[in-house]
């Protein structure tokens, strides 16, 4: 009997533990209305635990996260310039898909009389 009742715990304790759905942050990053090089970092507890260039397209995707809260950082290049840009809180429940965009806007330009 004790064995069937191990077994039965480590069965119900393996499927748990594979059968927690993990959830997935993406997004696109638009810098002066166009695709640009750079990273997004991914944050919990205000720590870095991933970060990501996003491609040609400015897309960027994290993947296998689990439940909790998240922030989503932009860092990019934009006239030689790094520049640490918004950031974005996100929540993960039931391993979902969270959307994070980014769009910067062009800087104004200056005007000289």
């Amino acid at each position: 009997m004790k064995v069937v009742l191990i077994f039965s715990f480590v069965c119900f304790f393996t499927i748990s533990i594979f059968s927690q759905a993990t959830g997935t942050i993406s997004g696109t990053v638009t810098v002066d209305n166009k695709p640009a090089s750079g990273d997004v970092i991914l944050q919990r507890s205000n720590f870095e635990i991933d970060r990501q260039k996003f491609d040609e397209n400015g897309h960027y995707e994290f993947r296998g996260l689990k439940d909790g809260n998240y922030r989503v950082v932009l860092s990019f290049y934009r006239d030689g310039v790094y520049e640490l840009g918004e950031s974005k809180d996100v929540v993960i429940t039931g391993g979902g898909l969270q959307t994070a965009d980014f769009t910067i806007e062009p800087r104004p330009t200056s005007t000289t009389d």
